[in-house]
């Protein structure tokens, strides 16, 4: 599987370009939620200082109804699709070892079985043939479960990012900047103005939203690394309490011992 691909994020389009729109269209179809993920993600809402100031035609002023961003780029620009990238190779990894390990059986058994076929009669050979092909369609099943389960974490990823950027655009490009419409660029558009690109704004809150998730992993990492010195300080502690109590309990051992000794008469007992 060319898990590259995954990050074109078809996911962000239905049957049109349409992607964000801030109020219905006149005459329009709508647009069809059928097979829409169910995921829901909830990204860190942009502070006010990040968003860009509201575009205004050079015309008359009023704010562009139409805009436009390009996924493509933004992911590209900010790095959005490596971990999930990275969680599909591992994934990949693990179901490629999987199925090596079942298969390097049957072709063991195959050997095996080839190696002792002149000395089976024609029943015996027809049964383990019958078994070592049983085998081979567990490890064609393996194959095809493991294939599916990919193409699931293939689209749980996709749909993952493309709702990420689609709230972003929504609360920032309509909501907050009032634009009617916005487009994604791989849905046809040919050719736009800069005014009316909005990647550069997108990208930008991206990178402010991954470097704050990145600020709060690396101190929840921090702690936890506290946490476990303490515990580990504590530990060391009482292994020294205990290795002293020990310590104590024997030289009191040996001096009962001692003791005992010295008040036995020699000869025995009185």
């Amino acid at each position: 599987m060319e898990t590259k691909r995954i990050f074109v994020l078809l996911c962000l389009l239905s049957s049109s370009a349409l992607v964000i729109a801030s109020e219905p269209i006149a005459q329009s179809e709508p647009v069809s939620t059928k097979d829409a993920p169910i995921a829901k993600i909830e990204p860190s809402t942009p502070k006010a200082e990040e968003v860009v100031k509201i575009t205004k035609s050079a015309k008359n002023g009023a704010v562009e109804p139409y805009v436009v961003i390009d996924a493509e780029k933004i992911i590209a620009d900010t790095g959005l699709d490596k971990e999930p990238m990275k969680e599909l190779k591992a994934l990949q990894q693990k179901f490629q070892n999987e199925i090596q390990e079942i298969a390097g059986k049957v072709m063991k058994m195959e050997q095996e079985l080839k190696a002792k076929a002149s000395t089976l009669s024609p029943e015996a050979l027809k049964e383990q043939q019958a078994q070592l092909e049983e085998e081979g369609q567990k490890v064609q099943l393996r194959l095809n479960r493991a294939n599916n389960d990919l193409r699931a974490a293939d689209m749980q990823a996709k749909a993952k990012i493309g709702q990420q950027l689609q709230q972003l655009a929504q609360e920032t490009l309509v909501d907050k900047q009032g634009h009617k419409i916005v487009f994604e660029r791989s849905g046809g558009i040919v050719a736009l103005s800069k005014e009316v690109d909005k990647s550069a704004e997108i990208t930008k809150l991206v990178k402010a939203d991954m470097a704050k998730k990145a600020k709060e992993a690396e101190a929840k990492k921090k702690e936890t690394q506290a946490k476990n010195g303490k515990a580990e300080v504590v530990a060391a502690k009482n292994g020294k309490a205990v290795a002293k109590n020990g310590g104590a309990a024997a030289k009191n051992g040996a001096a009962v011992k001692s003791e005992a000794v010295e008040t036995t008469p020699v000869g025995g007992t009185l």
